[in-house]
């Protein structure tokens, strides 16, 4: 049989648990409808593909004279990320298809550095159209302020946690149709822990936002 002290002590559980419900369910709710005006500005950070593209060429043309470019992708990193950042220059042979040379760049303490790589494709290689120099107007770095400003930002912010294993990093190609298109920035943020990511395509000239696209 229940005496009064029972009745006050599950009245008080009760209370106490319809309490911490609601405080829970209150920070879910704000957490998901904090606006994206409410975000702080995430600082981000990518190497500039025209600076280090003066040295990519002079490496390429040590390898072949008929060397044309095919895309470039560079890794985007927090500002505090204290890690070395690099961006990598794709090229193929026009006399050659199956060959292809990459060049990787970084800054060191004197500019940039390259290293190079060349290898065979095993499988049969699409009709590609060469990214001249003049096809990209747009840096790596203004094309990832504009990502940034159009859902990248809010991305990055929502994983400054350690919870999740996040990879960010802007790609110079050809878009649709594959490798004949018009040339992009594409802005690839990915979450592979939430298996979540987000898309930004950018015309390499105007730097017109083409598409931003949610991933699953």
């Amino acid at each position: 049989m229940s005496t009064n002290r029972d009745v006050m002590r599950k009245t008080k559980i009760s209370r106490l648990v319809s309490t911490v419900i609601l405080a829970v369910l209150v920070i879910a709710l704000w957490a998901c409808t904090i606006s994206s005006e409410d975000i702080p500005t995430i600082s981000a950070k990518v190497l500039s593909a025209g600076d280090a593209y003066p040295l990519a060429w002079t490496e390429v043309q040590k390898w072949r004279s008929d060397a044309y470019l095919i895309n470039i992708e560079a890794a985007v990193h927090y500002a505090e990320d204290p890690s070395p950042l690099y961006i990598f220059f794709d090229f193929d042979a026009l006399n050659d298809p199956a060959i292809w040379l990459s060049v990787k760049c970084w800054k060191g303490e004197n500019g940039f550095e390259a290293r190079s790589e060349t290898g065979q494709y095993t499988d049969p290689v699409l009709d590609r159209m060469p990214i001249h120099r003049e096809d990209w107007i747009l840096d790596s770095q203004e094309a990832l302020d504009i990502a940034q400003n159009n859902g990248g930002n809010e991305f990055m912010y929502r994983r400054l946690d350690t919870k999740h294993f996040p990879s960010y990093f802007l790609k110079l190609e050809r878009n649709l149709p594959p490798h004949l298109g018009d040339v992009i920035w594409r802005a690839t943020y990915s979450d592979f822990d939430a298996k979540e990511g987000l898309d930004i395509l950018i015309d390499a000239n105007t730097g017109e936002v083409r598409k931003v696209e949610q991933k699953p």
